[in-house]
């Protein structure tokens, strides 16, 4: 195990674990972006990893931040890494399971959050709680799911990992899925150490912003 140095944050990686160190550098700019955005918020990160992006909204002041993965090899990997910067947290806050089970019992119970970090993998699980056959990174639905768990006025990462996708595309996809209750609001990338001549074969980060009026009619 190594620690990994940026932004004053430290991240434990396993270099002999190939795709799956533990931490994605090209993600820099939006974990310090979490850091410059999350102050008071109550952040839900989904597919968590290893905790990299809600461990940088932790940073940033959050008012508190929710974990969800599957894997039960990666929560304590997550812990690791908030004791590993002395950053206070609770076990209650590291949730595993399934995310198309937790969410709509989340929605259910009314939960409500300020801030969700959206980073499914390039191709998202088969579920058994899914009432849909899941495509892909599955935006559509996911973001419906979000969209019913997000305060007015606050935002969701999402990052496309997809090459079939523009990234106007995945764009439009989410406005749609959200009823136009999300829009686009900034753009994030891979760092300049990071080359690539053709955009769309970067990782690509939009920030959606939650209307804050959405019962005014336009």
């Amino acid at each position: 195990m190594a620690i990994c140095h940026e932004h004053n944050l430290k991240f434990k990686v396993k270099l002999d674990t190939p795709h799956n160190a533990g931490l994605y550098l090209d993600a820099r700019d939006t974990r310090n972006w979490l850091i410059e955005n999350s102050a008071d918020r109550k952040v839900l990160n989904l597919f968590a990893f290893t905790g990299s992006l809600g461990l940088s909204s932790a940073y940033g002041k959050a008012s508190e931040v929710i974990h969800l993965d599957r894997s039960k090899e990666l929560l304590p990997r997550i812990e690791e890494n908030y004791q590993a910067n002395d950053i206070a947290f609770e076990s209650r806050n590291f949730l595993r399971g399934d995310i198309y089970k937790h969410l709509p019992r989340a929605i259910k119970a009314g939960k409500k959050f300020d801030g969700i970090i959206l980073d499914p993998p390039p191709k998202v699980y088969q579920s058994r709680y899914a009432k849909h056959k899941t495509s892909g990174q599955d935006f559509s639905a996911l973001i419906q799911y979000c969209t019913q768990l997000l305060n007015p006025g606050g935002w969701i990462v999402g990052m496309l990992h997809r090459f079939d996708y523009s990234w106007d595309d995945f764009e439009n996809q989410v406005k749609k899925a959200s009823g136009q209750r999300l829009l686009p609001q900034t753009r994030l990338t891979s760092g300049v150490d990071f080359p690539e001549s053709m955009a769309d074969k970067k990782l690509r980060v939009s920030i959606f912003v939650a209307d804050a009026n959405p019962d005014v009619e336009k």
